[in-house]
């Protein structure tokens, strides 16, 4: 037990097979009308229509110009009349501020005396969200104080290795908050496509520090919150942000963000295939502080225990008396 009184192990229910998550697609993609559904090596993928299903036919008939053959903006009500649930899901979505649906799909006049031309762009690659996403140069990842800068989720996925080709709209549903609505906001989770990895010890954990409860799960480590917003905080020898990174990798030597941020300028350092990493302050010790209810840890010892986090056995959940 905490010194809360609150558990420190919590056994979350077994997650949802992938019949369920799969039959979540498909409701989704009977709604739209607008996805491809593609099992590709055993991993569900949702792509875009746009020929990548094999047919080389893409659904909708511009994907290229986002001008809209010179069509001008008639604002987001005009779109909300025609589209009243994308109209409700966009006012809670953190673009609603910031982003109409004219930012993304172009100027709307032409579209509306003649919808079912379907020309409206639609912008399926991660440079159409990068042009918000991103900072100018997409080879720099700004550092801000210690954290990674915030909006600059291309440019940290281009530094991700294999996920770089990955359009943004592999997991995300454009129109929907995953922030607010992780659940229909997350088209692919990390283990419908990674499904032989686990989370070794910590499987079934829930991290409480004061308020804060975070159930684990693959996010907490390979995106931890080592972005900032508004503000960022250090615990002892943890750096915790206000967003999650897109850098998926983690950097097991015993290093710290000073190491992280060695780039040219305060960025982050790449290596020399391009590729950036987080280090273990931003994953490990973001918990292991003494803050919360998880232990302590040096930064050797937590660089030592992540680079072979995956090869630790399941723990079977105890059963409840």
């Amino acid at each position: 037990m905490a010194a809360n009184g609150r558990s420190t192990r919590r056994h979350l229910p077994a997650p949802a097979r992938r019949s369920t998550k799969l039959a979540g697609l498909l409701r989704a993609l009977a709604a739209s009308m607008a996805l491809v559904l593609i099992v590709w090596s055993g991993c569900v993928r949702v792509f875009p229509p746009d020929g990548r299903d094999g047919t080389d036919q893409p659904t909708y008939a511009n994907t290229t110009d986002a001008a809209n053959d010179g069509a001008t903006d008639v604002g987001t009500a005009a779109c909300s009349a025609c589209h009243p649930s994308v109209g409700e899901l966009h006012a809670d979505h953190g673009h609603a501020a910031a982003a109409q649906c004219e930012a993304c799909h172009g100027p709307g006049s032409n579209h509306i005396p003649n919808p079912s031309a379907r020309d409206l762009f639609v912008g399926v690659g991660a440079q159409n969200c990068g042009r918000c996403h991103a900072r100018g140069d997409t080879d720099v990842i700004a550092g801000d104080d210690g954290f990674i800068g915030n909006l600059q989720q291309w440019s940290e996925l281009l530094a991700s290795g294999g996920h770089a080709d990955f359009d943004c709209i592999i997991c995300h549903a454009p129109h929907v908050s995953a922030r607010n609505d992780r659940e229909n906001g997350i088209r692919n989770d990390c283990t419908d496509c990674h499904t032989d990895q686990n989370l070794g010890s910590h499987e079934g954990y829930t991290y409480v520090s004061g308020d804060n409860e975070e159930d684990l799960t693959c996010q907490s480590c390979h995106m931890p919150l080592a972005t900032k917003a508004a503000g960022g905080t250090v615990e002892q020898n943890g750096r915790i942000g206000d967003r999650r990174t897109h850098i998926f990798r983690v950097n097991t030597e015993p290093v710290d963000y000073t190491e992280m941020f060695a780039g040219q300028d305060g960025s982050v350092q790449k290596d020399e295939a391009g590729l950036a990493a987080v280090t273990v302050d931003f994953v490990c010790l973001r918990c292991h502080n003494g803050s919360g209810n998880a232990f302590p840890l040096p930064v050797s010892a937590a660089a030592s225990l992540a680079a072979g986090f995956h090869e630790v056995e399941e723990e079977e959940p105890e059963e409840e008396g």
